[in-house]
């Protein structure tokens, strides 16, 4: 069932569901800003308080409501909040028609019957009532750009704040030498999107042009503006209320507009975020049969599954009786003896912790042409491979590797040079993920420094070229649990010169 929207000022509102209620109370309404303005800027986000505050939503209560262009809003940074290695460009207009705010409220005389207790109020009218509403609309682009680290990460965030806030140069070319110096650091790759809040039929503009668009948002036509912001006030300031003491107090341990990371609502917005990060990071060690390297993912899980249900305890309990319910608060150890309550930065997301790493050498160090099969990004985009093919004859010829993409689904062939008329050993296939390859051997000769043959072996057999006239064996052995193999880098000329198993080693996760 979706939460009932925020329509206008008077409206009642549940701090605890997040959502409007009916209308209990009646009073002046005044427009203030009318015409309003416009403010363009671009902003960088390593982080979902980031973005809130990019898109000036209310962390204490905006971000936790999941209607409207709130909801629209804030659904296109959920799949940056599950990577704490993303960095994420905003460009955000703003475009304000008009702060609509309700003065002088009463309780309406078809309401009366609600006011013998506060419990009855709140089942109506919630615990308070919007007291403003800014109306408007919004543009949106986003650049996400995946680093591997947080290291890197940090590094990308603070090159791109240099050059976003450059004084003297216009808003596109801020943007373009933004994204230009965040693409260094993740081979220009990042992914786009925008959307326009507020235009029922808006053109989207082209990338040349983002900046003056956003610009000029403010004299685009608004035919279906949204609320873009509102803010609530306590029933206790209307005469003729219950008492609201207990309501009040209530309402400011989950939605604490003072301290929004103490704000039980702000703490399960954070807990699920995190949630959704453990997910994405526990897919990257399983895509590579890795889980076993790190041991605090379920863990970590549990605990704070177990937050969300206690908060979610707390708000019920909280919503049967807001006269009278006093709730215990959940807690977090602080030492080993005392405990105090917990809040939003006592939950951290996990970073994936690995290196990509090259094996034994086989073959010489000159000849032919350098290749590499495993880009740097291989693992965010939970790249495996499924298929090795050789064709060789009295040396290994070409080699063929085929690649699946997790993350997308994507396949890719990759093949190092012209097989010729060498001979096809055929498509070893390692799709299924239960075939775990344990050790990858080069044959190669110090005569002629060319490699004569390979054989991978698996949990669940052998594979091998013909016998090569070798003398030398090259031999990368996976640690269990930790290393998978990723292909291979080296050199080739008509033959392969030298060749090196690339490999990903993981550790446990990293928390921050």
């Amino acid at each position: 069932m979706s939460a009932r929207a925020v329509t206008a000022v008077g409206q009642g509102f549940s701090s605890f569901r997040n959502e409007g209620c009916d209308t209990v109370v009646t009073g002046k309404v005044d427009t203030k800003q009318r015409g309003g303005g416009i403010d363009a800027n671009i902003q960088v986000c390593t982080s979902m308080t980031d973005v809130c505050s990019a898109l000036s939503i209310d962390a204490s209560v905006e971000a936790n409501c999941s209607f409207g262009s709130f909801d629209d809003r804030l659904q296109y940074t959920r799949s940056f909040a599950k990577s704490t290695t993303s960095v994420l460009i905003m460009v955000v207009a703003n475009r304000t028609l008009g702060t609509d705010e309700i003065t002088g409220t009463k309780f309406s005389e078809d309401h009366k019957w609600i006011l013998d207790s506060a419990n009855d109020l709140y089942s109506v009218g919630g615990d308070s009532f919007v007291a403003t509403t800014t109306l408007g609309g919004q543009y949106i682009a986003f650049y996400q750009f995946d680093a591997e680290t947080i290291q890197e990460r940090d590094q990308l965030a603070n090159s791109a704040k240099a050059s976003a806030h450059t004084a003297g140069f216009s808003l596109q070319a801020r943007l373009d030498t933004t994204i230009t110096n965040a693409g260094s650091y993740t081979g220009s790759k990042y992914s786009f999107v925008q959307k326009i809040f507020g235009q029922s039929h808006g053109k989207l503009p082209d990338a040349n042009n983002i900046g003056q668009f956003a610009l000029d948002f403010g004299t685009a036509e608004l035919d279906a503006p949204v609320i873009l912001k509102f803010t609530t006030q306590s029933y206790n300031t209307v005469e003729g209320r219950p008492t609201m003491t207990n309501v009040d107090k209530l309402r400011s341990i989950f939605a604490n507009r003072i301290h929004p990371a103490k704000g039980l609502g702000t703490i399960r917005v954070a807990a699920q975020h995190a949630l959704d990060s453990i997910a994405t990071v526990r897919a990257i060690y399983d895509v590579y049969g890795c889980r076993a390297a790190d041991n605090t993912l379920d863990a970590r899980q549990t605990t704070y599954k177990g937050y969300i249900d206690a908060i979610d305890k707390w708000q019920n309990d909280a919503e049967d009786d807001v006269e009278h319910a006093h709730p215990p608060v959940p807690t977090i150890w602080s030492s080993k003896d005392s405990q105090r309550p917990l809040e939003a930065t006592d939950i951290q997301l996990p970073a994936a912790s690995y290196a990509i790493m090259i094996g034994p050498a086989a073959g010489g160090n000159s000849g032919g042409n350098p290749f590499d099969n495993v880009p740097s990004n291989a693992i965010l985009r939970q790249r495996r491979v499924t298929g090795i093919e050789v064709w060789s004859g009295d040396f290994i010829n070409t080699i063929r590797t085929r690649v699946q993409y997790e993350i997308d689904g994507l396949t890719e062939t990759l093949l190092t040079n012209d097989p010729g008329g060498s001979m096809d050993n055929g498509m070893w296939d390692f799709s299924n993920m239960s075939q775990v390859i344990q050790e990858v051997s080069v044959h190669y000769s110090t005569d002629d420094w060319l490699c004569k043959e390979i054989t991978i072996v698996t949990n669940q057999g052998k594979y091998q070229t013909h016998s090569g006239q070798g003398d030398q064996w090259a031999t990368w052995t996976a640690q269990p649990g930790t290393d998978c193999f990723l292909g291979f880098t080296g050199r080739f000329g008509d033959f392969a010169n030298r060749l090196m198993v690339k490999f990903v080693r993981f550790a446990p996760v990293t928390w921050q």
